[in-house]
């Protein structure tokens, strides 16, 4: 486009050149023609006087040639410049054309440009967005993660305590299980001895006296319950103490984090930083 309005308007120069020297050509013709056709008109009116009919006759035929000549060339001028005008107006009228296509696609430039920038507004705000999705989608697949890594943990830790239990459990019933076989066979030993080295009455004064109130009164179902009560309420306390445990540690590394960003090391700074934060807040809401 830039080309061809260059070459548009380099035509429009050179066609007004020859316009302005066109007319330049018709005024000279113009003063020439006037010049010619007023000699001959003072050259007759002096030869009528002095000769005569036939003197004018002869003048009147010389004043004819030229004036007809003079004027052929006015017409041939005047063609040329009316077509040299009709050429200037088409070419004035392309010119007008390609400046309105040049400013309409300027236009076009200019709001595409527009919405080109818009677009890359856009894709940059949704570059943003997708990577702040793609870090949260990542954080949260972290900890979901870690979350079953602590739940698979806590299975195995279950899974390992249940287990000591049940073991624990069933190696007390056997230990109990032994030594009531161990108190039987000695019980069964003693009272074959004595049944073969006394009487009946003696039989009977000796297993009274082997015999004790605290054997009498011994309940081995209830002992038992009572063990696994006390190994149960064990187990409790010990999951109690770990989580615990945990809670520390968790509060533990909180105030890690906070010495690290803030640098203060004392608790109780902390807490009462916390503690100014909280009334200030609390002031402010209720005023």
């Amino acid at each position: 486009m830039h080309n061809e309005i260059e070459s548009t308007t380099r035509k429009l120069e050179l066609e007004k050149r020859r316009l302005n020297k066109l007319d330049e050509d018709v005024a000279r013709m113009r003063a020439e023609h006037r010049e010619k056709v007023h000699r001959p008109k003072a050259g007759g009116a002096d030869a009528k006087g002095a000769s005569g009919k036939s003197a004018t006759g002869k003048g009147a035929d010389d004043k004819a040639g030229p004036e007809s000549s003079s004027a052929r060339n006015v017409q041939k001028l005047e063609h040329r410049l009316a077509k040299a005008i009709a050429q200037l107006n088409s070419l004035q009228h392309d010119n007008t054309e390609v400046r309105s296509k040049i400013d309409a696609t300027r236009r076009e430039r200019l709001q595409m440009n527009q919405v080109f920038k818009k677009l890359q507004g856009d894709i940059k705000d949704n570059k943003d967005k997708v990577s702040q999705l793609q870090r949260d989608s990542d954080a949260h697949r972290r900890e979901h993660e870690e979350r079953q890594f602590r739940i698979s943990a806590l299975k195995k830790q279950l899974e390992n305590e249940r287990r000591q239990f049940k073991n624990s459990v069933s190696q007390l019933q056997r230990d109990l299980k032994e030594r009531e076989r161990e108190e039987l066979t000695q019980r069964v030993m003693m009272v074959k001895e004595n049944n073969l080295a006394l009487t009946d009455d003696d039989k009977r004064s000796k297993n009274r006296s082997l015999k004790a109130d605290e054997e009498e009164k011994f309940d081995s179902p209830s002992v038992m319950r009572r063990i696994l009560k006390l190994a149960f309420l064990n187990t409790i306390q010990r999951r109690h103490i770990k989580q615990h445990q945990k809670n520390i540690e968790v509060f533990e590394q909180a105030f890690a984090t906070i010495k690290s960003t803030t640098g203060i090391s004392d608790i109780e700074e902390i807490v009462k930083i916390f503690v100014g934060l909280e009334q200030r807040n609390f002031s402010l809401l209720n005023y």
